[in-house]
């Protein structure tokens, strides 16, 4: 995300560097507010920014840190949850395939006596044969 605006707050000077309090814009499909302490060295007569230290800072104190961190979090527990409910569906497996298997024995049990059912059903139809559509009636030649 490319810094978009930023603004320069409160400034401490030490000995050898100093701290300044920056407030930056990120752009993106929607604006985020970062707050950072920018630190600064000093080099000869001027001033370099330190990178690693204000990229500490970033990493350990701003809400964007904190926001990450609560997702590391999230997707953590998330983990464990999946997890946990795998462990409970391995579990609950034995004795789910067991019931199909109990179910499927009683299907098959009582397919004779359906098949006898339908056989006494067909046996007792009248025999006719039904008409013919109309106009597919075969003519005499």
């Amino acid at each position: 995300m490319p810094i978009s605006a930023f603004a320069l707050g409160d400034v401490r000077v030490t000995e050898d560097g100093a701290e300044i309090d920056t407030r930056l814009t990120l752009s993106g499909k929607e604006a985020l507010h970062l707050s950072i302490v920018t630190v600064l060295i000093r080099s000869g007569d001027s001033w370099r920014v330190d990178y690693p230290a204000t990229v500490r800072d970033i990493a350990s104190d701003s809400p964007l840190a904190t926001l990450i961190t609560q997702l590391q979090g999230f997707t953590s527990r998330l983990g464990a949850g999946v997890n946990q409910s795998l462990e409970e569906l391995k579990r609950a497996l034995p004795k789910l395939e067991s019931d199909l298997s109990d179910i499927e024995k009683d299907i098959r049990s009582q397919v004779p006596e359906l098949r006898r059912r339908l056989d006494d059903l067909l046996r007792d139809l009248p025999d006719t044969k039904p008409a013919p559509p109309p106009g597919t009636e075969r003519q005499a030649i």
